[in-house]
């Protein structure tokens, strides 16, 4: 195939500019030098006509990148040794996740391949969480043109498929078509079954308890989002007419903000909140379909296991071995059961991993369950990631009083209702920050994180910024550049205003600023 290389020929490597940077790293082959050296070498020339990026995430400190680093280096080798057109349409780049220089040098000293340069510690971060590679080793799969990303799970395509270039399905219709699964009789259920619709590609199996401890979630929730639509929308509708036609007797029609829509008017704040509102309801379509994609042990538990399910589920039928085991690679789902997908009514995945979320909410009430803006701190690897660009931080441990209604914002993990309102508030921010970039194609300015319980890296922060012990409280932690901003604004009723007159205190240099240790910069990642 030559349309890879034309494509990004036509496009100069401006887009892998964008999200890769413009210089790339290469080890000196000279003869006679003692170490090698790194050699500079310009993004758009190195990767110029490859088809396809594998950007490497790995550690030197992490024993599991060790020992995958010499078996990936070799299938390199092998792969462009090959008169196939792998040879010169594949190159890996690594972005690696060292905690100093050396260890980079000395790691980087066993790799065929590019690197990212160590001193852009915060691309190697921002594309950390772009690309969900939180847990190491990770090797993500680009399209060479477009920086569109092809695969996930590039480690488990390159091992098990290593002849199969380039090792990804374009789309999820390319591995199954929207005719092919099959109701709860057996029947195909065509295509007008799922057309239009969201759906949520349930991966599970009778054998296992965690799966079917979850399907019971899921059965509650996905109920929830059908009761919930049929008895809402129309309520809604009119509820939102009439509020519309009753503001615009009320409100003098220039002067105070307001926008004109469909002879109505609404505040700026009300027409940001519609469009996100009717956004979602594009991406959700008709309803939600769920579609089982079985590893049940054989053919007769598989039909048993089905026969149980909700009427109006549907199945990928059970002899579609390879299309199972294909979708579940598509979704970087291998291994896992029971895991959940979520694809929009346009066919664009909404969310891979969306199992937790689900399993927290089975009265669906956070439906479509959109990956989260805001990040706990017992994640994994989120000490990285807070060592790269800039982070929007609130600190509420334990901050306060449960009720007898518990809510969970993540699966296991209980929060107090102050804790959700604040919550809300920096997931709102963090959701339009991350889709004003995601429009302008640059990476987000800031992130957002959260500590609601006691924890390593939140006891480390306030170690960090003096020990400043006010609960909740708002920060904007730069590792990078050593200093962080403090809100001296209190949380306890925290709204988007108190967030937007924070960030703009510190873009006209007002925010109170502590400087960091310089020490900080230097460290990896924790436990929460």
């Amino acid at each position: 195939m030559s349309e890879g290389g034309a494509k990004t020929s036509a496009a100069d490597g401006s887009v892998l500019v964008r999200v890769l940077g413009q210089w790339l790293v290469r080890r000196s082959e000279a003869v006679g030098e003692r170490e090698p050296s790194m050699l500079r070498e310009p993004l758009y020339e190195s990767l110029f006509g490859k088809q396809v990026i594998g950007v490497f995430f790995a550690g030197a400190w992490d024993p599991a990148s060790c020992a995958y680093a010499p078996q990936l280096a070799q299938l390199y080798r092998t792969l462009l040794a090959s008169d196939d057109p792998v040879s010169t349409r594949f190159e890996v780049v690594f972005a690696s996740c060292d905690r100093d220089e050396a260890a980079f040098n000395h790691f980087f000293a066993g790799m065929p391949w590019l690197a990212l340069p160590f001193n852009d510690r915060a691309r190697v971060a921002s594309l950390q969480q772009r690309l969900g590679a939180h847990t190491l080793p990770a090797l993500v799969l680009l399209d060479g043109a477009d920086a569109r990303v092809l695969a996930l799970d590039g480690r488990h395509r390159l091992t098990e498929r290593p002849l199969s270039f380039p090792w990804h399905h374009a789309s999820l219709r390319s591995i199954v078509d929207a005719d092919a699964y099959v109701d709860k009789a057996g029947a195909l259920a065509g295509r007008g079954a799922t057309e239009g619709c969201a759906l949520a590609f349930f991966f599970g199996a009778k054998w296992s308890a965690e799966s079917m401890d979850f399907e019971k979630r899921l059965v509650a929730a996905a109920g929830a989002v059908d009761e919930a639509r049929k008895a809402r929308l129309f309520d809604e509708k009119l509820a939102a007419a009439e509020a519309r036609r009753a503001r615009a007797h009320e409100q003098a029609a220039a002067g105070d903000g307001r926008v004109r829509r469909g002879g109505a008017e609404e505040t700026r704040e009300e027409a940001v909140a519609r469009r996100r509102r009717e956004k979602r309801e594009a991406r959700v379509g008709r309803g939600l379909r769920v579609v089982y994609v079985g590893f049940d042990e054989e053919p007769v538990q598989f039909a048993s296991h089905f026969a149980r399910m909700p009427a109006g589920w549907l199945a990928l039928p059970y002899v579609q071995r390879e299309r199972a085991d294909d979708l579940r690679a598509f979704f970087g789902a291998e291994g896992r059961v029971p895991a959940v997908a979520l694809v929009d009514a346009q066919g664009e995945v909404l969310n891979a991993d969306a199992a937790a979320q689900i399993a927290a909410d089975p009265g669906a009430l956070r439906f479509p369950w959109e990956p989260p803006a805001v990040r706990n701190f017992k994640d994994v690897d989120v000490g990285l990631a807070l060592n790269g660009a800039r982070s929007m931080v609130v600190l509420m441990e334990d901050f306060g009083e449960p009720d007898r209604y518990d809510t969970e914002w993540e699966a296991g993990r209980d929060l107090t209702p102050q804790q959700l309102d604040i919550l809300g508030v920096l997931d709102a921010a963090g959701a339009d920050e991350l889709e004003r970039s995601t429009e302008a194609g640059v990476a987000p300015k800031w992130r957002c994180y959260a500590a609601t319980t006691n924890g390593t890296i939140a006891m480390q922060l306030r170690h960090l910024i003096g020990g400043i012990s006010r609960c909740p409280l708002l920060l904007m932690l730069d590792v990078p550049g050593a200093r962080a901003y403090v809100s001296e604004q209190p949380l306890e009723d925290v709204t988007d205003k108190i967030l937007e007159r924070f960030l703009e205190r510190i873009e006209s240099g007002k925010a109170a600023k502590i400087r960091l240790p310089v020490s900080a910069k230097k460290g990896g990642g924790g436990d929460g």
